[in-house]
């Protein structure tokens, strides 16, 4: 069950150990979000996009970090033309998910690493973020996810219909 994992580096090398060959044969580009505390604790990846939120800033074990790196695994589909860094300070909504990511984050980020005909597979789905934001830009995304409660918050999310609107 989702509640019981350990995010200890025993926990994620066990993980990665089973899921990663799997992961290889399945993509061309594998874009994960460990944490700044597990980052230290998966594959070397071909590049490293960063989300830095000042405000989320707080004191912990590592010191005062408010840096989000997202692993990518592949060849870069825009070739660099694309900046690989975010400075956002966005909360995600409090939908009773322990770690809801914010859209405008993931809107980049999906924007940043898969193209129009690109199909996303989220094996950690959780509330369903990743899914909202591709049904949101036109794309194709497949979710998975263990708790059956965060099935039904992402299925809520995915009925609501909303223009997207942003402020320039």
């Amino acid at each position: 069950q989702y509640e019981s994992f350990l995010d200890s580096p025993e926990a994620v090398r066990a993980l990665m150990w089973d899921v990663w060959p799997m992961m290889q044969r399945s993509a061309r580009l594998i874009a994960l979000t460990p944490g700044a505390k597990n980052v230290w604790w998966y594959p070397q990846p071909s590049w490293i996009l960063h989300w830095f939120a000042p405000a989320a800033m707080a004191q912990g074990a590592w010191g005062f970090c408010g840096w989000n790196p997202m692993l990518v695994y592949g060849d870069d589909p825009y070739r660099r033309r694309k900046p690989d860094f975010i400075i956002a300070n966005p909360a995600g909504e409090k939908d009773g998910h322990p770690c809801q990511k914010p859209e405008s984050v993931w809107r980049w980020m999906i924007g940043r690493v898969t193209t129009e005909s690109d199909v996303m597979i989220d094996p950690f789905m959780g509330s369903g973020t990743t899914l909202v934001v591709a049904k949101q830009l036109g794309q194709k995304a497949i979710g998975i996810e263990i708790e059956e409660r965060y099935c039904e918050i992402t299925a809520k999310r995915l009925q609501q219909e909303a223009l997207p609107f942003e402020v320039a």
